[in-house]
């Protein structure tokens, strides 16, 4: 019992409050900050909210303005050969009434379909010989 009095007497706040050590070197900066809260009194130069602008930015409608004429010229250059057999339900249509003499090229977008398309092509052209890309 008389070790854990003489263990709480050492740690207890009135022995140890001074105890506090005092900065050694030069006198602190004036302009280093203390943390405590100070006042903007004096220090803002512009009132809340007088930089707010209503409208939209100009980069925005010009980045609009180059992508509508991207697209538009993407669909100017589509041909008939790159342009996907699309069926309209609506309108009746089935597999049986499409279009089938239209040439239809299957062209690859990512790495990995593309080399699984080729091994395909290689797979198909060996029991049919030498044909052209229509006829594979």
């Amino acid at each position: 019992m008389a070790e854990e009095f003489a263990k709480f007497k050492r740690f207890e706040y009135r022995t140890n409050s001074n105890l506090v050590l005092q900065r050694e070197g030069a006198a602190p900066s004036q302009n280093e900050p203390t943390g405590e809260p100070e006042s903007l009194r004096g220090r803002v130069y512009q009132k809340m909210g007088d930089l707010v602008q209503y409208e939209k930015p100009k980069e925005i409608e010009e980045f609009k303005e180059k992508k509508k004429k991207r697209l538009e010229e993407k669909r100017k250059e589509e041909d008939v050969v790159s342009k996907k057999a699309r069926m309209d339900i609506n309108k009746g249509e089935t597999v049986l009434s499409t279009d089938v003499t239209e040439m239809q090229i299957y062209r690859p977008r990512t790495a990995q379909t593309k080399a699984v398309y080729e091994m395909l092509l290689n797979r198909l052209q060996q029991p049919l010989g030498d044909q052209g890309p229509d006829v594979l």
